[in-house]
């Protein structure tokens, strides 16, 4: 049977559509307490999951960033090499003695230059000789003075005696041709001579005589000298420098120059 008020009644509007999750409230009851919203988390953009290393693709391996590629790698650099980082504000090394040159001593800068080995060894031949022919000269002297009591034979004792008389004379005649004449007959003639390497000075009294120490007592040992004494010259082909400077050189800090 219908309903004889039916047509009398108000149509009810439908109720909006609740949230998800959420009651929809009864009619009569008290209504609920708002629910506050969550913030939605957004899913991480792709190539932003690691600061700094992006996001493997689903066919990527993860582990691909992390690997040390071959050009990557550069060669250890050799120190003051090619490309070698210099400290700022660092002054140039000063170069090594053995490179320097002539032109680096203000004092020096006067001469044409360095001495050839070759001069340097002519030069010294040319003083032995004239020391020798000396020497040589003193000793048959004596020998008529004495009547045929000193006799220059190969013995070790007239080897010694010899010896003696010739380093005398050859320490004199250095030292007297350096501090009068400026070089010595050999080096005069070859244009050559020996000053302070620091310096640039000519030698004085003391290094003069410092120099003939080495091949003096070199000369003194019996018959082994007589190669024993050129060699301390002869050690100039050793020396790695520019200079070629030999042990007597390096013993006074002295160097041998040209003056042409």
């Amino acid at each position: 049977m219908s309903d004889p008020f039916e047509a009398m009644r108000i149509p009810r509007e439908p109720a909006p559509d609740s949230a998800p999750g959420q009651p929809v409230p009864q009619q009569g009851a008290a209504p609920a307490a708002p629910v506050p919203a969550q913030p939605v988390r957004q899913a991480p953009a792709q190539g932003s999951r690691f600061a700094g290393h992006p996001t493997p693709g689903p066919s990527e391996d993860p582990f691909d960033h992390m690997r040390i590629r071959p050009e990557s790698v550069q060669p250890p650099m050799r120190p003051g090499g090619d490309g070698a980082p210099v400290p700022a504000g660092a002054a140039p090394q000063a170069r090594s003695q053995s490179k320097t040159l002539l032109a680096d001593v203000p004092r020096l800068r006067t001469y044409s230059g360095s001495a050839t080995l070759g001069a340097r060894i002519l030069a010294r031949i040319v003083d032995a000789v004239v020391v020798a022919a000396v020497a040589v000269g003193l000793w048959f002297l004596f020998a008529s003075l004495l009547k045929g009591k000193l006799v220059l034979d190969f013995s070790v004792r007239s080897y010694f005696a010899f010896a003696l008389v010739f380093v005398a004379l050859n320490l004199i005649y250095e030292v007297l041709c350096t501090q009068f004449g400026g070089s010595t007959l050999g080096r005069a003639i070859f244009k050559l001579h020996i000053v302070q390497y620091n310096t640039g000075e000519v030698m004085d009294t003391s290094t003069s005589i410092t120099r003939q120490l080495l091949p003096s007592a070199a000369f003194l040992v019996p018959f082994a000298g007589i190669v024993l004494a050129p060699l301390t010259y002869l050690s100039a082909l050793w020396d790695p420098t520019r200079l070629k400077r030999d042990w007597n050189d390096r013993l006074t800090e002295t160097t041998w120059v040209r003056r042409d």
